[in-house]
C-alpha cells in the first residue's frame, strides 16, 4: 500500500500533475456537506467506507475527468454514485449477482458481474466499465478494495482502497509508468496509457494494479535508486615539516707545525 496523505492535497497534486502534462484540469468540485453524506448512506443502506467519505468531503467528484482512469471513466459525484449504484443493484436483483461467468482475480473478488456490494466510484457508460469500492470481497481480498472490470467478465484489483488508488496513480504518473495525454474532445478530454513495454497487455491499469485477472504477473514497480553515498572529503595534507637550518660549520683548527720546524724557529731566536 502506498503512503496516503490528506485526500484534498493528494487530489490537487494529481490535478496539477495532469495539468502539467496536458494543459487541462480534472474539474474538481467542492466537497459535499455532512448532511449529503448521511443521506447517501441512508439510500445505500450502509455507511460509506471511511476513506471514500473523506475523499467526498474534500471533493465531490470531477466534472471534466473522463479518460483520466482510462476505460474506468470519470470520477462520479456522490449523487451520480448513488444513481449508478441503484441501476446496478436493480440489475443484480433481476439477473442475479452472478450475471454470467466472471473471471475473478484469484480469491480476492467474489464471482458476479453485478452486486449491490460494489459502489461505483468512476464510470464510463460507453465502455460500461468503472472502478468500484468492493464491500464484499473474496476471502483473500479486503473490504474497500478498488476493483475495475477490465473486460465484460474480468476484474483487476487496482488498490486496497480509494485513497490508496489515488496515491498509486500519482506515484505511477510521476514515475513515468502512466502516460496521460489531452485530446480535442470535450466529453473525453484525456487518453491514459502505460509506458511503452510496461505490462503484458500494455493497459494503463497494469501500471497501478495489485492483482490481475490473468495468469501473467503484473510488473513490479522499479526499485527506487539509493542516493549515492557522499564521498568523504580528502584528508588535508599535513604541511611539510620545516627543514632545520644546517648547523654552522666550525672553522677548521689550525694545523700544528711539525716538530722539526719548531726546533728551527727556536734555534733562530737564540
Amino acid at each position: 500500500m502506498c503512503a496516503v496523505i490528506d485526500p484534498g492535497t493528494l487530489l490537487r497534486k494529481i490535478d496539477d500533475a495532469i495539468h502539467a502534462r496536458t494543459g487541462k484540469r480534472l474539474g474538481l468540485r467542492p466537497g459535499v456537506p455532512e448532511a449529503q453524506l448521511r443521506a447517501a448512506e441512508a439510500t445505500l443502506g450502509r455507511p460509506l467506507p471511511e476513506d471514500v467519505a473523506r475523499i467526498y468531503r474534500a471533493h465531490d467528484g470531477a466534472a471534466t475527468s473522463m479518460g483520466w482512469l482510462g476505460a474506468a471513466g470519470a470520477w462520479l459525484s456522490l449523487e451520480e454514485l448513488v444513481a449508478q449504484w441503484q441501476q446496478e443493484a436493480d440489475l443484480a436483483g433481476r439477473y442475479g449477482e452472478e450475471g454470467g461467468e466472471m473471471l475473478a482475480t484469484g480469491d480476492r473478488i467474489r464471482d458476479g458481474a453485478f452486486s449491490p456490494d460494489r459502489l461505483p466510484l468512476t464510470y464510463d457508460e460507453l465502455a460500461t466499465a468503472g472502478a468500484y469500492s468492493d464491500l464484499a470481497p473474496g476471502p483473500e481480498g479486503n473490504i474497500g478494495q478498488v476493483i475495475h472490470n477490465v473486460s465484460e467478465a474480468e476484474y483487476a484489483v487496482l488498490a486496497s482502497s480509494f485513497e490508496d488508488l489515488l496515491a498509486r496513480y500519482l506515484e505511477a504518473l510521476e514515475a513515468g509508468r502512466l502516460v496521460i495525454e489531452a485530446q480535442d474532445d470535450e466529453e473525453y478530454p484525456f487518453v491514459l496509457g502505460s509506458a511503452p513495454g510496461l505490462g503484458f497487455w500494455g493497459e494503463w491499469w497494469e501500471a497501478v494494479a495489485i492483482a490481475s485477472p490473468y495468469d501473467n504477473p503484473l510488473p513490479a514497480p522499479p526499485a527506487k535508486k539509493k542516493a549515492p553515498a557522499k564521498k568523504k572529503a580528502p584528508a588535508k595534507k599535513k604541511a611539510p615539516a620545516k627543514k632545520k637550518a644546517p648547523a654552522k660549520k666550525k672553522a677548521p683548527a689550525k694545523k700544528k707545525a711539525p716538530a722539526k720546524a719548531l726546533r728551527k724557529r727556536a734555534a733562530r731566536r737564540k
